[in-house]
């Protein structure tokens, strides 16, 4: 029986710092010289190190403002273009642009939250 746990993809840094910092609290308070070869830390240490090398890797640097702001402009661009060429009833002017886009910002904000709500939600087996 296989007992590996596929995470969604937002908690995986989590789980990889949270590995760290127990290994690392653990190696600090340990007893002996070398921790690994203390009889309590040592196999813990062990299945840390091996739940680490397991945890799918990320990216080392984490997405800053300016970039998440530029992906979401984008897209909004290519939504905003989409949906007013689908609607030839529905003029493109300012003032519908500012409607749309405000409606965009918010649903864009707000889906990684509900994604997140939803996954902890989920029942499990």
């Amino acid at each position: 029986m296989n007992n590996e746990t596929i995470l969604p993809c937002s908690f995986c840094g989590e789980v990889r710092e949270l590995l760290k910092d127990a290994r690392h609290r653990i190696a600090n308070l340990s007893r002996a010289a070398v921790p690994f070869d203390d009889p309590l830390d040592g196999p813990v240490l062990r299945r840390l190190d091996a739940a680490l090398a397991a945890q799918p890797s990320t990216s080392a640097e984490p997405m800053d403002y300016e970039r998440r702001h530029a992906i979401k402009e984008g897209e909004r661009n290519e939504s905003a273009f989409r949906y007013f060429s689908a609607r030839a009833t529905m003029m493109d002017t300012p003032h519908n642009r500012r409607i749309f886009e405000a409606g965009f910002d918010r649903g864009y904000d707000a889906a990684p939250a509900a994604s997140l709500a939803a996954q902890r939600s989920r029942p499990t087996r």
